[in-house]
């Protein structure tokens, strides 16, 4: 699988680093998603998106979100991990 990363939707987070959004998944309501940092492609991360007056940001998961938005991550990607 090769990823153009041009093509990706680019976002930066309160690290000062570019991360490229790899997926988009909406589950209860919420849209959640997956992101790799531009220069460490080792470096992944959640973020789920928040609309405030109609302004977008990205906020980390609490723990209980992460473990489910890792888990229906892995059911979405399930054929491609085995």
């Amino acid at each position: 699988m090769t990823i153009n990363m041009i093509d990706l939707k680019v976002h930066t987070l309160e690290d000062n680093k570019e991360y490229c959004e790899l997926y988009n998944l909406e589950y209860n309501d919420n849209n959640y998603l997956l992101l790799i940092d531009e220069t460490d492609p080792s470096n992944i991360c959640f973020r789920k998106i928040v609309v405030e007056n109609n302004t977008e940001y990205l906020e980390p998961l609490l723990d209980d979100e992460f473990d489910v938005v890792y888990n229906k991550l892995k059911e979405e990607f399930k054929e491609i991990l085995n």
